[in-house]
């Protein structure tokens, strides 16, 4: 099995960018069900109470890690 790399100085800028408090990782990334080839990295975020992003914010944040 072999994982994409995920850029942890990348998404360190990104939650700093957006009041990200919490990134977790979950899902199949973390087993060994991941395919990089048919799998997506699965994501949850904690936002600081004073900048939840709007729908249209969120969706903004998606494109940006694609």
């Amino acid at each position: 099995m072999n994982k994409s790399i995920i850029n942890i100085e990348i998404l360190k800028q990104f939650c700093q960018k957006y009041y990200i408090r919490k990134l977790s990782v979950f899902y199949s990334y973390l087993t060994d069900k991941y395919d990089e080839s048919k799998s997506d990295i699965d994501l949850l975020a904690e936002f600081d109470k004073e900048h939840v992003p709007d729908l249209f914010s969120f969706s903004g944040m998606e494109l940006e890690l694609s």
